[in-house]
């Protein structure tokens, strides 16, 4: 009886203690466990930061703050999944760390996931609650080079320009009138193929790196399985029409032009590939036709103002031919001379402690 009657006491002690312990802990200060966590995460105590946003969440299961860090801490510490859904529960309210989330939900995808499509969703649902914000912009136009899509990528890069982040390689990237100066980063767009073999981003960037060693037949499959399962994608129809017209048969070229959706038209590059598809057939005037509609398309666009002024030159209309012969002149001056100051700055790229996920905005 005594020993039962000990175990007894023991028993109803130990429930009282962790009763205490748990009216405590929840009736622990929110906003004290908040400034605790995110000096843990500053302090690279990642799980223990995670462990300050859980105790949060279990007060107040809608806590924003708490599920910013608790995604932040989640995502260090390579749990990229449970990082995901922390992130996923804070709605698009415009917000500022609704735009939070979403930014640094982008930045998992893209850096841990190697998701290109996935992480642009993100960042453009941050951009559409904040175009001005800076990490949006950032990516997007990362996004965008590493994808090939360049017309895409120069209004984040301006955006960028206008809120005073200017850099050499910034003015080069808005500058680039021939984009076949630059190339997406291959071993991340590797990476990225392995992840994702059927993501039409990664799939233009493939296509990129096999036209950048002159494997021309790997990069038209890989633009026609684009195509086949979106039509409109209007960078892969430029790339497949530049290539054709370039290396392709007669029948080849015609089939890809008939099969164009009209609504892409308002697309330079799609000019410029008829220009140069009517260039090979020695048919001056079409070209003209299509280089005039390039240019007014996209009057920065240095090979069109040049091909347009040499065709008009030939065809003996030198006075027209002068303006545009010009403008290519004053484009590849100002591109050189941005290339030239990008050659003398060094610029890494390492990020071994992104903001977006180590801190707070």
């Amino acid at each position: 009886m005594q020993i039962r009657w000990v175990l007894t006491l023991v028993i109803v002690t130990v429930f009282g203690i962790g009763l205490s312990l748990l009216l405590y802990l929840s009736s622990e200060p929110v906003d004290e466990l908040l400034h605790q966590g995110w000096q843990a995460l500053n302090t690279k105590d990642y799980a223990e930061a995670e462990r300050y946003a859980s105790r949060v969440l279990s007060q107040d299961p809608h806590s924003l703050d708490a599920l910013l860090l608790a995604g932040r801490a989640a995502g260090r510490i390579g749990r990229t999944r449970s990082a995901l859904q922390y992130l996923d529960r804070i709605g698009d309210d415009g917000s500022n760390r609704a735009v939070e989330a979403r930014c640094v939900a982008g930045l998992l995808l893209l850096k841990k996931s190697f998701r290109l499509t996935q992480s642009e969703l993100q960042f453009r649902r941050a951009f559409q609650q904040d175009s001005h914000n800076s990490f949006a912009n950032q990516y997007l136009a990362h996004l965008m080079l590493n994808s090939t899509q360049f017309a895409k990528m120069v209004p984040y890069e301006l955006a960028l320009i206008r809120n005073g982040m200017i850099s050499p390689r910034r003015l080069s990237l808005v500058s680039l009138s021939d984009r076949h100066t630059v190339h997406p980063d291959s071993s991340f767009i590797r990476k990225c193929y392995e992840a994702d073999p059927e993501d039409p981003l990664v799939l233009l960037g493939m296509a990129d790196l096999y036209i950048s060693v002159q494997k021309y037949g790997q990069a038209k499959q890989i633009l026609r399985r684009v195509l086949q399962a979106d039509s409109h994608f209007v960078e892969a129809q430029v790339r497949l029409g530049e290539l054709l017209a370039a290396t392709g048969t007669e029948s080849e070229f015609l089939a890809w032009h008939t099969s164009l959706p009209e609504s892409l038209d308002d697309h330079p590059g799609l000019w410029i590939n008829r220009a140069s598809w009517a260039e090979r057939c020695n048919e001056i005037p079409v070209a003209i036709r299509c280089y005039a509609e390039a240019v007014q398309l996209d009057p920065a666009h240095q090979k069109a103002n040049y091909r347009l002024g040499s065709s008009l030159a030939a065809q003996d209309h030198a006075g027209d031919a002068a303006v545009f012969l010009q403008r290519s002149r004053d484009l590849q001056k100002y591109a050189s001379a941005v290339h030239a100051i990008n050659a003398k700055v060094e610029e890494s790229e390492r990020e071994t402690e992104h903001p977006l996920l180590a801190a707070r905005l």
